[in-house]
């Protein structure tokens, strides 16, 4: 299944009386995600909604990067560093995919 598709955004999701609760939507406003106000943690809530915000942007970015770094792999002194990024970057693109 894949994920809804980017960009989105983190807001803020509280009331006057939980002004640190932040949720994560589409453009399109669907909900994707909401943090939970957990103290005494509440202060990095609005941060790790941004950081859930940008994930589609994120991905896209290192399949980018995954193909510019492919094309090291052919080519001599460069292919073992090369071959490790790739594999590390496919690692993280296959958890982010559910693989």
């Amino acid at each position: 299944m894949a994920h809804t598709p980017g960009p989105w955004i983190a807001v803020s999701s509280g009331n006057a009386n939980n002004e640190n609760q932040h949720a994560i939507q589409a453009n399109d406003g669907t909900w994707i995600a909401e943090t939970i106000n957990h103290r005494p943690k509440w202060h990095s809530q609005k941060a790790n909604a941004r950081l859930i915000a940008a994930a589609p942007d994120l991905l896209n970015e290192l399949r980018r990067t995954r193909e510019w770094v492919a094309q090291y792999l052919d080519i001599p002194g460069h292919a073992d560093a090369a071959r490790f990024k790739v594999n590390a970057i496919d690692a993280v693109i296959a958890k982010a995919e559910g693989k």
